[in-house]
């Protein structure tokens, strides 16, 4: 163990010395470099004080005030390079936390009140710009609550809208993202900076497709436009008004009433008895009948219903209470097979599910709670056999996973819906194919890639999510066949030689 050595500026070494009132005092490794250097007041650290590693490099620098740790203190790596910023009062954290990556980029910002974490935690890409936003409770757990926001890596939209309670992630909404050929797909949203929603609809190989809403920022609806394939539909048929028809008993009661556009069936029709009691109502869409049971006054489904394509074949069958679904519901294929069944409880899937291919075969099987699968889910090819089997946890896959893609296996743990710790795939003859650790959905530390007959094929490392350093190749034989080097992704050699086009590659899984 290091022996520490100590000087008092301008008095003479000893220990009457070092309890003098206010002293400049460094402490020295046994080599005779500086460990540490500040004042001591009545023999203890009180002041600006810095702490040095033996090789030379600052450990941490900061203040105290009354011997008590204050303000923001900073520490460092052995390299001497930022690993942490941190905010303290009175001996605890109180305020801003920055930690910085292995490179000194900031990595993560948290909020402290007396050593607890409070108010929000926010974590950045290399590039700087916000990755996430994890809101913190503010009554002193120190627990993710409340709505979160995970955002791209490039332009910074919002990519997903998470909500965390007591902890956990309870659910999470995955919207704005954009496929390989960098076209939007699937739900956007766009947000005032009060991130209430401004405007959501849906894009297909990126053009608008289908319906899109605006809202004012109280979150009301001000329009709604239709698009086709990115052709916005001036006036659509649904949107127009529709003209109130009704049909009269003999006792001059309504026997029936429904909306028309420009004479053919469109929206709510109900049907009414003698004594004005709805019997029955139907949906109907440019004509035709897509759905038949009991609309009441209020517009709410109610009942036995049953729903159909727009050719007319039966598309499920199940009740409504209140305009929610509930109970057992079965939907089918156009040729009338059964193509899915599960139980609604107050509107969302609670239970048992199962989905079948057009063959009969049972296609899928897993269990909801209040709208979010839990627990096992087996999916099988249309031959019966298991093609991916996991647990799922509110929503998201969770534990051990087997996936099944074609030409392979692929087994490993997933958190919160993303990979995480060591993942393998294997050849049909059980040879491995794929190792490597992902860590939050990214690629961290090696990855080994192999051919069929076992012999490794290519090695690397992996950093947050990017190739760093070599990268070696080998022909099937065990022979070399070239090593790329990588920064951030980036090739900036082959084989030792400058690379004449930087790009980025990606082993084929």
């Amino acid at each position: 163990m290091q022996r520490f050595l100590f000087l008092i500026a301008f008095l003479f070494i000893s220990k009457i010395g070092l309890c003098q009132v206010g002293e400049f005092t460094q402490f020295f490794f046994e080599d005779g470099k500086v460990a540490s250097e500040g004042i001591l007041v009545n023999g203890k650290p009180d002041g600006y004080w810095k702490t040095y590693y033996p090789n030379g490099k600052l450990k941490s620098a900061g203040n105290r005030k009354d011997f008590l740790l204050d303000s923001v203190w900073v520490f460092y790596t052995e390299d001497g390079i930022i690993s942490q910023e941190v905010t303290y009062a009175l001996d605890v954290k109180n305020g801003k936390k920055n930690t910085y990556d292995e490179a000194g980029l900031l990595n993560k910002t948290e909020y402290f009140k007396n050593d607890i974490r409070s108010l929000k935690a926010e974590y950045f890409y290399a590039n700087g710009k916000l990755k996430e936003f994890i809101p913190i409770d503010t009554i002193g757990k120190g627990k993710e609550q409340g709505i979160g926001y995970e955002y791209d890596e490039e332009d910074g939209r919002i990519i997903s809208v998470i909500k965390y309670g007591n902890g956990y992630v309870s659910q999470r909404e995955r919207i704005n993202r954009k496929d390989k050929f960098n076209q939007s797909q699937g739900l956007w949203k766009t947000f005032y900076a009060n991130l209430v929603c401004h405007t959501e609809g849906k894009y297909k190989n990126d053009k608008k497709d289908g319906y899109w809403k605006e809202y004012d920022t109280l979150g009301n609806l001000i329009e709604t436009l239709k698009f086709d394939d990115g052709i916005l539909i001036n006036d659509p048929e649904e949107l127009a008004k529709l003209d109130i028809k009704k049909k009269f008993h003999p006792n001059a009661q309504v026997k029936s009433e429904g909306s028309y556009n420009k004479g053919v069936e469109e929206g709510i029709h109900r049907f009414y008895s003698l004594e004005g009691k709805i019997e029955s109502s139907k949906i109907y869409r440019k004509g035709k009948i897509v759905g038949e049971g009991i609309v009441d006054a209020e517009g709410r489904k109610q009942g036995d219903w049953r729903e159909f394509y727009e050719t007319g074949e039966l598309r499920s069958k199940g009740k409504y209470k209140d305009n929610r679904r509930e109970g057992l519901w079965i939907f089918y294929y156009l040729d009338g097979k059964i193509e899915q069944e599960g139980n609604y409880r107050i509107g969302r899937p609670d239970g048992d599910w199962k989905w079948y291919y057009k063959n009969g075969q049972t296609w899928r099987e897993e269990i909801f709670y209040e709208g979010l699968e839990e627990g096992i889910a087996i999916e099988y090819s249309d031959t019966g056999t298991v093609v991916a089997k996991g647990e799922y946890l509110t929503g998201e896959r969770e534990g051990a996973w087997i996936i099944d893609v074609g030409n392979h296996r692929e087994e490993g743990e997933y958190r919160i819906g993303m990979r995480n710790g060591i993942w393998k795939y294997f050849y049909r003859n059980e040879k491995i194919k794929f190792e490597g650790k992902y860590v939050d959905g990214m690629e961290e530390g090696i990855h080994n890639y192999y051919y069929p007959s076992g012999q490794l094929k290519q090695s690397g490392r992996y950093k947050f999510g990017e190739k760093e350093g070599d990268w070696v190749e080998w022909n099937e034989d065990g022979t070399l066949k070239m090593t790329v080097t990588y920064q951030r992704g980036v090739v900036l050699k082959v084989d030792g030689n400058k690379a004449p086009v930087l790009e980025t590659t990606k082993e084929e899984e």
